[in-house]
């Protein structure tokens, strides 16, 4: 995969979330923000290593790039840069829990990870902890896709978006999380319908089609909510999560595709849970066949960390204890 600038007609900056906005208060790199608001991602990177070589805010310029090459899965080149922060900084945590979240992505050496791990613990023990418990939780639902929708009335139903053709047709993908979102509105017709998706790769809007879909389909307009801003899993979650914490919801689903079910439960799940609010939460996805996870599992790293609060800095500064 390469790193390339955006040419296409999306309005980038009103997607969710924005790349790099811990760093948007440090002047020099507000420019590079900017250019990440826009996806000029190469550019950006180009301007970042500039910065880098004049030695102007270093060791924020070198976090940032490690987070850009995280988002994009270039995670032995985020490790590098990393490292490359750490020793100007042994002590810098952001660039500890960077390195070892991107360690365990790509399964480096056991030893290594233990090493890393240690390192967290002896920067900051209840920062350690937590890491240590969204990990275990990580390990133990990654290829979790059965889920039991038994045990109650469902109020909520969260759909996740997925890319729309160019001409603004659902590919299958889409078509089959809709017809299970179809399923349960009849067999919960008081849940509200959440739908999340913002216009990512084209003029078209995931959330704005899948409710014209569901509204044409029979159910009724008030029961569709459409949130149309996120870019990604991540976005999904921060929709979801504003829409959800001023209400009351006991009983949470969330409809996906079958392979990326275990990493939106999961994502939701850990929305939750960092905002405190009670809430069952179940899955459910259409009987499509599932493919190799490898990638899926290797997102769900990524993606679970960062609604944690253990990817950007602002986020982990929130979290650290000394």
């Amino acid at each position: 995969m390469t790193i390339q600038d955006y040419k296409g007609d999306v309005e980038t900056a009103k997607l969710i979330p924005v790349v790099g906005s811990s760093f948007n208060a440090i002047e020099d790199l507000s420019g590079v923000v900017r250019l990440l608001e826009k996806w000029q991602y190469k550019t950006a990177l180009k301007e970042l290593n500039h910065l880098i070589a004049a030695e102007r805010e270093l060791i924020d310029s070198l976090l940032l790039k490690a987070e850009v090459l995280a988002l994009f899965d270039y995670n032995k080149e985020t490790i590098e840069v990393c490292e490359e922060v750490l020793e100007r900084d042994p002590d810098n945590i952001y660039a500890i829990i960077m390195r070892l979240i991107q360690l365990i992505i790509i399964k480096e050496n056991p030893s290594l990870i233990n090493k890393a791990l240690m390192t967290l613990k002896q920067r900051d023990l209840g920062v350690f902890n937590y890491f240590t418990g969204v990990l275990e939780f990580i390990d133990q639902h990654k290829l979790r896709f059965d889920y039991d929708l038994n045990g109650g009335p469902i109020d909520l139903i969260c759909v996740f978006g997925y890319f729309l053709n160019e001409d603004g047709t659902m590919p299958l993908k889409l078509i089959q999380r809709l017809e299970k979102v179809k399923h349960l509105a009849e067999q919960y017709p008081d849940a509200t319908i959440l739908l999340s998706g913002g216009a990512v790769q084209n003029q078209y809007c995931e959330a704005v089609e899948m409710k014209r879909e569901l509204h044409e389909s029979g159910i009724e307009e008030e029961r569709l909510v459409s949130l149309e801003r996120a870019r990604d899993t991540v976005g999904n979650i921060i929709e979801f999560m504003d829409y959800i914490k001023p209400r009351h919801f006991s009983r949470i689903a969330v409809v996906t595709s079958r392979d990326h079910l275990p990493r939106a439960w999961m994502s939701l799940y850990m929305g939750l849970k960092t905002d405190n609010y009670d809430a069952h939460l179940v899955g459910a996805a259409p009987k499509d066949t599932i493919g190799h996870m490898d990638k899926e599992i290797r997102l769900s790293y990524q993606t679970v960390f960062r609604i944690a609060g253990l990817f950007e800095k602002q986020g982990i500064k929130k979290l650290v204890t000394k």
